[in-house]
């Protein structure tokens, strides 16, 4: 099982190596949509069903008459997108692989449009005594060692990409059958583990929004450390000429404007501490 953790870890960050070590990325044909002014959006699934990607799109393209495709896919997969130039704006949840693209000039205008944060859940009652944890890697070591039911989700998410480092961390290495690896998304994660009885992981505002048919609590939380911050940013024209920077650039204003906050009642994210209307 760990292998398989440590392999989902670091495929992303050794792909960007691969790509930027050997100079790739500047000679790759762009997807982008320069030539018809479509803009093409690639967005983390952590999103898909939360009701604000759509709220958004449809405000955006009602004020701005824009042809809007928007993508959505594991934050992994949107980041590699970008690499190949095959969107003009994202929305993700992964800051160091962000930071390393903006760093290597392939993404541009990173932006955070809201914050979220991650939270442990269990069975009520807490089973497995995680809620007197000092940390959440703590929280994480208390449950491999007791080996506790566990759901870790694999897909290679935002939400993914952080338990991943946590359970590092812990120092736990001993994966066995109490540790169920599911690729799905994080609604059918916390159903699993409901049924299942067992521990996972989550962002918050997806647990709240499905809490009532969950047979799951809070057992962990810590809004700072376990802090889950959403950026948008546009694909760079210096590798990508045909990229659509003007329209992602409005959309990015969009998202980090006043107008765009009032759909914040969809969920309960929330704006950065500074945003422009």
């Amino acid at each position: 099982m760990m292998r398989i953790i440590n392999s989902k870890r670091l495929f992303l960050v050794g792909l960007i190596a691969v790509f930027l070590v050997a100079g790739l990325l500047p000679w790759l044909s762009g997807c982008g949509s320069g030539s018809d002014k479509r803009l093409i959006v690639a967005a983390t699934s952590d999103l898909e069903n939360s009701g604000i990607l759509d709220a958004w799109m449809k405000d955006f393209k009602g004020q701005s008459g824009a042809q809007v495709e928007l993508i959505t896919d594991s934050d992994q997969n949107v980041l590699v997108m970008a690499m190949h130039g095959e969107c003009d704006v994202l929305i993700t949840h992964l800051p160091d692989p962000e930071q390393d693209l903006q760093k290597s000039n392939y993404i541009q205008g990173r932006q955070e449009i809201m914050h979220d944060d991650y939270v442990i859940l269990g069975p009520p009652g807490d089973p497995g005594g995680v809620k007197d944890s000092p940390g959440a890697a703590d929280a994480f070591k208390k449950i491999g060692n007791d080996k506790t039911q566990f759901v870790f989700r694999s897909d290679g998410s935002g939400t993914s990409y952080k338990e991943t480092d946590l359970w590092g961390i812990s120092g736990i290495e001993d994966f066995g059958d109490w540790m169920i690896q599911t690729e799905s998304g994080m609604a059918d994660t916390l159903r699993l583990a409901s049924e299942k009885g067992a521990y996972t992981f989550s962002d918050r505002s997806t647990f709240e929004r499905l809490s009532g048919e969950l047979n799951l609590e809070i057992v962990f939380e810590d809004s700072e450390a376990l802090a889950n911050p959403y950026s948008v940013m546009e694909v760079s024209q210096l590798p990508f000429p045909d990229t659509n920077l003007q329209g992602g650039e409005k959309l990015a204003a969009y998202l980090a404007s006043t107008k765009a906050q009032r759909h914040f009642k969809l969920g309960v994210w929330e704006p950065p501490s500074q945003t422009d209307e």
